[in-house]
């Protein structure tokens, strides 16, 4: 049996994680705080879950509570995202900090398929939403 798709939590002294799907082939990953090399390996084992069952996946990176992450977070993140460039319909962040924003606009600029960044809640969630509507 394969990794599950059920909700996925995870929390240490440094942040908190929790992975959950709202919608087919849709993965909605909150986090706060400061993000470590086992939050990534979380978030790869929910994403890999997803592609199995659906063959694709839509990710909505809640991470407007995060406050930064190491680099081998980043670089299991985007190792991931290239090996599943195809399976990756799309990715959409929120988020709070500047830094991390800058982060993101770099990391789109090199993945860039379909990488959206939001600040605001109200536009992320509408685009959460709108996940339902599509197929």
């Amino acid at each position: 049996m394969g990794p599950s798709l059920e909700n996925t939590r995870f929390a240490d002294e440094r942040g908190s994680l929790e992975i959950t799907a709202p919608h087919p082939g849709v993965l909605l990953v909150r986090f706060d705080g400061h993000a470590r090399a086992p939050v990534a390996d979380a978030i790869i084992v929910a994403l890999d879950a997803a592609v199995a069952a659906h063959g694709y996946v839509i990710v909505f990176d809640d991470w407007y509570g995060a406050t930064g992450y190491d680099s081998a977070v980043r670089l299991k993140l985007t190792d991931w995202t290239r090996r599943n460039a195809a399976e990756l319909r799309a990715t959409h962040v929120l988020v709070g900090s500047r830094l991390i924003a800058m982060g993101l606009s770099v990391a789109s600029l090199a993945l860039g398929k379909h990488f959206h960044t939001y600040s605001n809640r109200a536009v992320f969630e509408a685009a959460l939403g709108a996940c339902a509507k599509q197929k």
